[in-house]
């Protein structure tokens, strides 16, 4: 009897390859391969290391910007979380004046 895995409900993703950049916290752009999305999150492919749980603003040239934490990380991999209807920058502010 051969193992079989359990079924994963994983929503919908699409593969694509688009030149993004990442905009840290610190005002550093890294520019990024945007490699996989779906509706909450994203997977981004570049030669700079992203640390986990960092906030970051992903933009798209011609169509904007979106905030995302990033999830995950794997050589040059990062697996980053959607963080719709925000403002990345006004997430930092709030985290830094609780600390």
């Amino acid at each position: 009897m051969g193992y079989t895995s359990p079924k994963v409900d994983r929503e919908s993703r699409s593969i694509r390859r688009v030149d993004v950049f990442v905009h840290r916290q610190d005002g550093q752009e890294v520019a990024a391969l945007l490699t996989n999305i779906s509706n909450r999150g994203i997977q981004l492919k570049t030669s700079e290391k992203l640390d986990l749980n960092e906030l970051v603003r992903i933009e798209v040239p011609r169509l904007g910007g979106v905030a995302a934490r990033i999830r995950w990380t794997l050589g040059g991999l990062a697996g980053a979380e959607l963080v719709p209807h925000s403002d990345v920058w006004e997430l930092v502010r709030q985290s830094s004046d609780r600390t």
